[in-house]
């Protein structure tokens, strides 16, 4: 509205670009052409603008958001000459730092935030909690996050990340289970809760929470299809004509949006599972490859090891690539991120190589001391 009334108006430009990033990440709208609005927009403010440190700030959270890191860092030094208090500076360099894996840097960029803002101690804790989890500090993360809850009981990030932290740790899905509830209401979360299901093998009730969700949900790290995870469900429930069906339903909706495909590890690791649910195993193992050359897990600490443990979980194992997975998996718990090796044990998936020795051996050297 601001912008209708003064149309060379940059401060709004900024905010504006700024409304956009959280539209797309808080899933409002995740379409390409919100997502092109984020940038856009900031870069009107710089042009009608230049010194304005709301745009450069603007223009950071944009690099941030396409993992531009040293970009990113360099916008937010400019806008701290104009804004050097503003907490929301210090954010996202946690968010940054966190993804270059610089873990004490994010703690203090965070903590930072708390003693600028005590009003946004919120944020602050919450995210202060979130590095320590993917640290795998978990007696250190529920201490975090129970500050934050201190200050809005009801915050749903807190929450959810509170009650997931026993599953991460131990695979022990009762606090998730009685966090995410009837699947007939569908929470936001309810993909934790359909987790939850997988894990005690009550694939009826994963089912439940499947059917609430949106054919895609996606996000700037991943793309997930509904039909994949059916097909994994039927897979792991025994009904593998159903399964087959799912996952070709899922490779047709994927070549609906192939003219992305080559540059989008998003895509490309859709890709990988559907291709493995059908047992093309070459296939699979080609486009996961893609996905993590695309980006690599050693380059972002939290979106390249998530994407990492998926081609685990939903590509090596469901091909049953015994040495990849191992490689992958001794990797992926060699390096920070939510999941202990105690977590992962309960996932159905592993079945095939639960007694391997060598997998017994990957156990015992990254098991809780």
């Amino acid at each position: 509205r601001a912008i209708v009334v003064v149309s060379d108006f940059a401060l709004a430009y900024a905010r504006l670009s700024m409304l956009h990033e959280t539209m797309y990440m808080e899933g409002y709208d995740r379409s390409d052409a919100r997502f092109d609005l984020m940038l856009s927009t900031a870069q009107q403010a710089l042009t009608l603008q230049p010194n304005l440190p709301e745009a450069h700030m603007a223009m950071a959270v944009y690099h941030y958001n396409v993992f531009d890191h040293d970009t990113a860092l360099e916008e937010l030094a400019i806008a701290a000459q104009g804004m050097p208090n503003d907490p929301e500076i210090n954010l996202y360099r946690g968010y940054i730092y966190r993804g270059l894996g610089q873990w004490e840097a994010a703690q203090r960029e965070f903590m930072r935030v708390a003693d600028l803002d005590p009003r946004n101690r919120l944020d602050a804790f919450t995210q202060l909690g979130l590095t320590h989890i993917k640290m795998r500090n978990y007696v250190e993360g529920e201490i975090a996050l129970d500050k934050a809850l201190e200050f809005r009981p009801d915050h749903a990030v807190a929450m959810r990340y509170m009650a997931a932290i026993p599953m991460y740790r131990d695979g022990d899905v009762s606090r998730i289970k009685a966090f995410v509830g009837d699947p007939k209401k569908q929470p936001d979360n309810s993909r934790d809760g359909y987790y939850a299901a997988i894990y005690e093998r009550d694939y009826e009730l994963a089912m439940r929470y499947l059917d609430g969700w949106e054919m895609h949900l996606s996000g700037s790290w991943y793309l997930r299809q509904k039909s994949s995870y059916y097909g994994l469900t039927y897979r792991l429930a025994g009904q593998p004509e159903r399964a087959a069906n799912s996952f070709e339903e899922a490779l047709a909706q994927l070549q609906q949006l192939s003219e992305r495909s080559s540059n989008d590890y998003r895509y490309q690791t859709a890709l990988a599972v559907a291709l493995a649910g059908l047992g093309d195993s070459a296939g699979a193992v080609q486009a996961a490859e893609r996905a993590m050359a695309l980006l690599p897990p050693t380059s972002h600490a939290t979106a390249g090891r998530y994407m990492q443990l998926r081609m685990i979980r939903a590509v090596f194992a469901v091909i049953e690539d015994d040495e990849r997975l191992l490689q992958e998996l001794d990797e992926y718990l060699g390096n920070h991120h939510h999941w202990s090796i105690e977590g992962l044990m309960p996932d159905p998936r592993f079945d095939f190589i639960r007694d391997d020795p060598r997998f017994l051996a990957l156990v015992e050297k990254y098991r809780r001391r």
